[in-house]
Parts: C-alpha cells; structure tokens; sequence
C-alpha cells in the first residue's frame, strides 16, 4: 500500500515536471516568434551602414557649397531674383526687405506675408563690406572644407579695431547653421576711446533639399 502510494507520488512529480516543461517551451517559443515578427514588420531600427552615413553627409556638403556659391553669386550680382531661391513662398521671413510702409502695405492685403515678385521689388541685396555680415562670411570661409568636415569658423582679427569677428558654418544632418557675430577684443577695445563692441550673433536656419537650400528662420543672440 505505501508502495502504491510512493508510485502515485512520482507520477504526479513527472506529471508536473511535464507541464513545467511544455510552459517554458511555448514561453520561449512564442517569444521567439515575437522577435520575428517586430524584426519583420520593420518595427525593429536598423543603423545606415558606415557607407550609408558617408554618401549621405558628402551628398548635403555638396548641395550646400554649390548652393552658398550660388549666394555669394546672388549677392555680388545684386540679383534679389537669384536670392529669392532661397525662399519658399508666399513667406513671412522679411530678410533682405527693409521695413516700410510700402512693406506694411504689402503685408496688409497678403495675410501678413509676401509674394516673389513682392521679394524681388523689394529686397536690397548688396555686397557688404562691413563685419560681421553674410557676404563676408561667404568670402572669408573656404566652404571646400564642409567636404571633409560638418563645421567651417573663423574668427576675424582687425588692427585697432575693438571687435573682433565670428563666422560659422555647420551641417546638422538636412540643417544648415549659418552664424556671424561680435565679441569685444580686449586687445584693442582701451585704443578705441569712447566706442564699445557692439557684441552679439545671428544665426540663420536652411533646410537642406535635393539640391536646394530654403531659409527657415533667424534668431539673434546678444
């Protein structure tokens, strides 16, 4: 009888054991299936290849050299046609345009925004020959360099002058940074009697398309 009794016992441990068993298999399985499935349906991110990241970084650093080249052309031609590709319209990014009441006039009937033709009419494009100022960043930074690198800057140093002068350049993936500014010179600010540096920067904004570059916003600090 207490034999019995002990048979009963191990078959219900293996009985058990069994169960375990199949639990953890279909656990394990249907994770499995799980991971699959996600890796499947492409919920899963696959990293661009070295490669990959290459041709896309050196494929934005050429559309952007041709496209600055294009702006500097812009500004030294004084064409507000050429500039105006680097807008999408109707906008209400006013760079360029002076305010007026003619501009005011325009935006009234406009929604608060401007045509091309209203672009071209009224935008003064001129070669700047002042610091800081987009121009002379176009002509002081070697823009071959964003081939080998997503930063270009510069600082400007000028005898007796109590500023000196930042220009960058940076691609932040389909971003351009386009930054120009002042920051006091100690060196030569006490030869300046009564002037002080005008300190501050810009920073203008371009997204990067299929061999465009379109303005997006300004910002200024300082």
């Amino acid at each position: 009888m207490q034999q019995r009794s002990i048979y009963k016992s191990i078959a219900a441990q293996l009985r058990l054991g069994v169960i375990v068993l199949l639990i953890t298999c279909t656990v394990s399985e249907a994770s499995d299936n799980s991971a699959f499935t996600e890796a499947e349906s492409g919920q899963e991110i696959q990293q661009p290849s070295v490669d990959q990241q290459l041709a896309y970084n050196n494929s934005n650093s050429e559309t952007v050299i041709n496209r600055l080249l294009y702006m500097k052309t812009a500004f030294e031609e004084k064409s507000a046609e050429k500039m105006s590709d680097f807008f999408d319209f109707p906008t209400s990014n006013f760079m360029f345009i002076r305010r007026n009441d003619e501009l005011a006039e325009r935006l009234a009937l406009n929604n608060n925004s401007i045509s091309r033709r209203d672009f071209i009419e009224l935008a003064n494009i001129d070669t700047a020959s002042f610091h800081p100022s987009l121009y002379q960043l176009l002509v002081l930074l070697d823009l071959d360099e964003l081939r080998h690198s997503d930063v270009v800057e510069r600082d400007v140093e000028i005898e007796n002058d109590g500023c000196y002068y930042m220009y960058r350049l940076k691609i932040d993936e389909s971003i351009l940074i386009i930054s120009y500014g002042s920051n006091s010179n100690m060196k030569y600010l006490d030869l300046v009697s009564g002037e002080e540096c005008p300190e501050g920067s810009y920073f203008l904004y371009f997204d990067i398309g299929n061999d465009t570059l379109k303005f997006t916003g300004l910002e200024v600090a300082g």
